[in-house]
């Protein structure tokens, strides 16, 4: 059995590889159960699932507001909203509250490259910086769009068996379109040895 057209499609735009453009991709028929299979895939990742994982293993994170909102291989948005679980003395999002939703919007797309790749590989930040242009109000939302670099370094580790260090930048926005704060990540990724 051959799954719908528009199911391919969306199979296609999701999991075609992070560097091809879809018209690059093959157009045969998709076989149903590499559709299903993908489709459970998508639903493993998808905004719903990484929204449950905030509430359930970063109860700060959800705490204070922050979301995933959109997700796929090249790209991630989270964002926030200014609360009295955020705030700071100046009535403006904490420094520290921000740096949790622009991590999450770097490390939820490495958790889904790591958890489709291959093999096993493991990750870790090792360093970040943070640059303030902006008091933060309202909503923020922070933006990384850098899905092809990750996939190039779980490339990398998995061809060299070594370790691998990539920066993330996620660029935090208000309401206004107006920068409020640009913060990296620099993270490890190493394929793990049997």
């Amino acid at each position: 059995a051959l799954a719908s057209a528009s199911l391919q499609r969306y199979v296609l735009e999701q999991y075609s590889g992070f560097d091809r453009p879809l018209a690059q991709v093959p157009s045969q028929p998709i076989p149903l159960f590499f559709a299903y299979r993908s489709v459970a895939q998508m639903q493993a990742f998808s905004v719903e699932h990484f929204n449950h994982m905030v509430k359930e293993q970063l109860p700060a994170a959800d705490f204070c507001g922050v979301a995933v909102t959109d997700i796929n291989a090249t790209r991630c948005t989270v964002s926030m909203t200014h609360q009295h679980a955020n705030q700071n003395p100046f009535g403006s999002i904490y420094f520290a509250a921000l740096a949790m939703a622009a991590e999450l919007s770097t490390g939820a797309m490495v958790i889904r490259a790591v958890n489709t790749a291959p093999e096993a590989i493991s990750m870790l930040v090792l360093n970040q910086n943070a640059n303030f242009s902006k008091k933060a109000r309202g909503t923020i939302t922070f933006t990384c769009d850098q899905g092809g670099l990750i996939a190039a370094a779980i490339d990398e580790t998995i061809q060299t068996r070594e370790g691998v260090t990539l920066w993330l930048q996620g660029t935090g926005v208000d309401e206004d379109g107006d920068v409020v704060t640009v913060m990296n990540f620099e993270w490890t990724i190493k394929v793990k040895n049997p």
